[in-house]
C-alpha cells in the first residue's frame, strides 16, 4: 500500500519536480492556503499559514521562464483566500484574523471588512463592483442598518457583498446573505454564485436578483465540499469533496473548523475539553505546544465526524442548474492510486478552453473535458500533496503549490510533535506551461461515459 507523499514504483526518495515545472523562487515559509493570477498581467499571489500574502512576477522570455518577488503584507494570523480585484491594480485578502485586507499593489494594505470568525473565501465580481467574503461566522451580527438579502434563522455562517473604494478604510457591506453552516467554498461567473457549505448543502444564488436563493440542493458526492468552479457559460458548476485529514496543513485547518463544531456541544465534558482546546491554541505562543493542541483538536473532530474524517471518496460532480439538464450531471473517481483514495483539493476551469484542471493530495494535478467526459492529460504525481492552484489570464501557465507536510515527507504524528522540525518542512510553488494538446478539448470517444 502506497503512503501519502510517496510515489509508487520509484525506488529511494521520489523525484521532487517529476514534471519539470518552473520552480518559484522565494516560496512562503509555511502551507500555501491560496495562489491567484491577476487578471491583466503575469502577477501571482499566494496566501499562506505563516500570515503572509505575497506578490511575485512571472517573467517570460522566449522558452526560459523564472519569478521575480515584488512584495508582501503581513496579517495578525494565518492567511486563507485571496482575490484580484479585475482592473489587476489590487489585491484582496482575508483569513484568521477574520479581516478582509485591500492591497493596492506599490501602496499600504487597509481593512475593508471584517467578520466574526474566520473568513475562508474571497471572490471579486467585476460586473457589480463588489467583493464577495464567505466566512465561518457562529451567529448574525446586528445588522439593522444594512439591506438584507436573505435571511435563515438556523444560520451559522454568512456571505458578505462588500463595496470597496480605494482610499477608504473601511466599507459597509451592501448586502448580506446567509447559509444554513459554515462557508467552506465559493465560485462566481456573474450572474451566479454557487456556495459550498457543511451538511453537505450547494446554495446558487442568482446575482442580478439576489433577495432569496435560486436553488439549494444536496451535494451528489458522499462527503464535504472540498472546492468548486462555475462553468465559464454559468448553466452549472464543478465540484470536489472534502481533503484528506493528513499532514500539518489539515489539521491546522481542521481545528479552526472545529471549533464551530465544539462549541455547540453543551452537553458533558466533551464540550469542556474542546473549548479549552481552543483557548489553548489562541494563546499558546510556543509553536510546538500550539501543534500539540492543534493536533488534539483535530482528534476530537474526527470523534464528532465518525466516518466522515480519513474516508475519502475521490470524486468530482458535474452538476447543472437547468431542471431540463439534470440527466446531464454525473460523478467521475479521480486522485486515486489502486485502493489509496485521495481528495480533491482544487479546481480551475482554462479560460481559452474551457476544460479545467483538478489538483488532490495524492500529489496530482490532472487535465479534464467534462463535455467528452475524457481526461485530456495526467500529469506526474509529485511527492506531496497539492492544495491549491491557478490559471493565468490566458491559460499558459497552471501554478501549484505543495504543502509542507511534516518532517520526512508522510509522518502522522504517530511519534508526537517533538518528533516534527519545521526547519526542515519546505514549501514549494511550481509553474506548469501547459501544450494544447494537454488543455484543448477533444471530440467525444464512443458513447460511454465515466462513472
Amino acid at each position: 500500500m502506497s503512503t501519502l507523499g510517496t510515489v509508487s514504483g520509484l525506488g529511494g526518495a521520489a523525484n521532487a519536480n517529476p514534471n519539470k515545472s518552473v520552480e518559484v523562487v522565494q516560496p512562503p515559509t509555511d502551507s500555501v492556503s491560496s495562489l491567484c493570477f491577476s487578471p491583466k498581467a503575469n502577477f501571482l499571489v499566494a496566501t499562506s499559514w505563516d500570515n503572509q500574502v505575497r506578490c511575485w512576477e512571472i517573467v517570460r522570455s522566449g522558452a526560459t521562464t523564472g519569478s521575480v518577488p515584488k512584495a508582501s503584507i503581513l496579517h495578525d494570523q494565518p492567511v486563507l483566500c485571496s482575490a484580484w480585484k479585475d482592473d489587476g491594480t489590487t489585491v484582496f485578502s482575508g483569513g484568521c484574523d477574520k479581516q478582509v485586507k485591500m492591497w493596492p499593489l506599490g501602496g499600504q494594505p487597509v481593512t475593508v471588512a471584517a467578520h466574526d470568525a474566520p473568513i475562508k473565501e474571497l471572490a471579486w465580481i467585476p460586473e457589480m463592483s463588489l467583493l464577495v467574503t464567505g466566512s465561518w461566522d457562529k451567529t448574525l451580527r446586528n445588522l439593522n442598518t444594512l439591506n438584507l438579502i436573505y435571511k435563515d434563522m438556523l444560520c451559522l455562517a454568512s456571505i458578505v457583498l462588500v463595496p470597496t473604494v480605494l482610499g477608504h478604510s473601511a466599507a459597509k457591506p451592501s448586502a448580506y446573505a446567509t447559509t444554513p453552516s459554515i462557508c467552506y467554498a465559493l465560485s462566481i461567473r456573474h450572474p451566479l454564485m454557487v456556495v459550498g457549505t457543511a451538511d453537505r448543502n450547494l446554495i446558487m444564488f442568482n446575482l442580478q436578483n439576489p433577495q432569496a436563493e435560486y436553488k439549494r440542493i444536496m451535494s451528489p458526492l458522499k462527503y464535504q465540499t472540498r472546492c468548486l468552479a462555475a462553468f465559464p457559460d454559468q448553466q452549472g458548476f464543478l465540484l470536489g469533496n472534502t481533503p484528506m485529514l493528513k499532514g500539518l496543513d489539515q489539521i491546522k485547518s481542521c481545528a479552526y473548523e472545529c471549533l464551530e463544531y465544539a462549541q455547540k456541544l453543551a452537553v458533558d465534558e466533551f464540550d469542556n475539553f474542546a473549548i479549552m482546546l481552543v483557548v489553548l491554541v489562541n494563546q499558546t505562543v510556543s509553536t510546538k505546544r500550539k501543534r500539540i493542541f492543534l493536533f488534539l483538536l483535530f482528534r476530537l473532530f474526527s470523534l464528532t465526524q465518525e466516518t466522515k474524517v480519513g474516508s475519502i471518496e475521490g470524486r468530482v460532480g458535474v452538476q447543472h442548474l437547468d431542471d431540463a439538464q439534470q440527466s446531464k450531471n454525473f460523478t467521475f473517481k479521480c486522485h486515486r492510486e489502486g485502493t489509496e483514495i485521495y481528495s480533491v483539493n482544487s479546481l480551475n476551469f482554462h479560460p481559452v478552453h474551457h476544460t479545467f484542471a483538478t489538483a488532490g493530495s495524492d500529489g496530482a494535478f490532472n487535465f479534464w473535458d467534462k463535455d467528452s467526459k475524457q481526461r485530456l492529460k495526467a500529469m506526474s504525481r509529485c511527492p506531496l500533496p497539492i492544495p491549491c492552484s491557478s490559471f493565468n489570464n490566458d491559460g499558459s501557465i497552471f501554478a501549484y503549490a505543495w504543502i509542507d507536510l511534516l518532517l520526512q515527507v508522510c509522518y502522522d504524528w504517530s511519534k508526537g510533535a517533538e518528533n516534527h522540525n519545521p526547519a526542515t518542512a519546505k514549501t514549494n510553488i511550481y509553474l506548469h506551461l501547459p501544450q494544447d494538446v494537454e488543455v484543448k478539448g477533444k471530440p467525444r470517444i464512443g458513447t460511454g461515459s465515466r462513472k
